[in-house]
């Protein structure tokens, strides 16, 4: 009674459902780097999420959402509950989203992504 699942909801209609909710939780086992969370943050949304792949590079725990182990239920609920309670919180998580986010374009990606490969490269050289 409590869940509805919708099936796929794409564009705008999409970010409406995100700007509606007040916390984003991705309780995955294992993840490489979700969408999803990006999504969230370009939405201003706090976010709590489990430790784990790429996750922790864009979710500082206490700083711009919670970070809980996976599979730990009852942490995910209590970071949860302790955002849903703090309005001023959940404002100021999603605020550092924002921010955060901006600084996440695709030619800002795509620049790491490159410095990234010159240093392996120019490690493996100096071997």
């Amino acid at each position: 009674n409590n869940v509805k699942f919708l099936g796929f909801i794409g564009g705008r209609e999409k970010y409406a459902y995100f700007k509606s909710a007040d916390i984003l939780a991705v309780p995955s086992l294992w993840e490489s780097l979700p969408i999803v969370l990006l999504e969230g943050m370009a939405c201003g949304m706090p976010i709590v999420a489990s430790n784990v792949g790429g996750i922790p590079y864009l979710i500082h725990d206490a700083e711009n959402g919670y970070l809980v182990h996976p599979g730990a239920v009852r942490e995910l609920a209590e970071r949860i509950s302790t955002l849903l309670h703090d309005k001023p919180l959940r404002e100021l998580m999603g605020g550092k989203n924002l921010e955060r986010v901006e600084k996440l374009t695709w030619d800002k990606i795509a620049n790491m992504t490159f410095e990234r490969y010159r240093q392996v490269l120019e490690d493996r050289v100096g071997e």
